[in-house]
């Protein structure tokens, strides 16, 4: 998704709603994240703990040299179905659970559980 509507469409919103600007810049910026991150890294926490990242969706990227067949079927899966369009797991199918729904309970519990976490410091990187 282009800058537009990650970043500055979230800015807005989070403006609209009341939040401070810094606050919707760290919202804005985690929503554009998804997009814009492009290394492997992994970040050691302050207590220990070690968390992964790499960039899961820009093999889809297409430019003038785009080969269909350069395609790796599972890309989809990796970026769209993880950040950008929760599956409904209400069918009886893959197909049919891969498709999302209007207040799934699979995206129910992704809002509970940053609802949950709202007076953590990380709260605005949350809900971006």
């Amino acid at each position: 998704m282009q800058i537009d509507m990650h970043y500055y469409g979230t800015y807005a919103m989070a403006r609209a709603a009341g939040l401070n600007g810094d606050i919707a810049l760290r919202i804005a910026e985690a929503a554009q994240f998804v997009d814009d991150y492009t290394e492997e890294d992994d970040v050691e926490t302050s207590d220990g703990a070690l968390i992964s990242y790499w960039p899961s969706g820009h093999g889809m990227v297409c430019d003038a040299n785009f080969d269909p067949a350069d395609l790796d079927k599972a890309d989809p899966h990796k970026v769209w179905v993880t950040f950008h369009f929760l599956p409904g797991t209400e069918g009886t199918s893959y197909q049919e659970n891969m498709q999302c729904t209007k207040n799934s309970a699979v995206a129910q519990e992704a809002i509970e559980r940053v609802l949950t976490r709202s007076n953590e410091p990380f709260a605005p990187d949350l809900w971006g």
